[in-house]
């Protein structure tokens, strides 16, 4: 699956940083993943996730791959 950064969060935690990328997929909906600490990912950057179906229901769970900037 595809999409674009639209924005991004970096949090502070006990075990270390976490990064949070909102992502508008190609599909119009928009996503909340984590990604690595250390990527580097600007609002505006194509990103790749795996998505991950839910057993339990209809949506889905979608997982960092990698993004690209333009």
């Amino acid at each position: 699956m595809k999409g674009v950064v639209v924005s991004q969060t970096v949090t502070q935690s006990l075990d270390g940083q976490r990064r949070y990328l909102n992502v508008q997929l190609d599909t119009g909906n928009t996503v909340l993943v984590t990604a690595p600490a250390a990527s580097t990912c600007p609002e505006g950057s194509s990103i790749v996730l795996q998505e991950e179906p839910n057993k339990f229901g209809k949506s889905s769970s979608y997982r960092f791959s990698s993004c690209s900037s333009k």
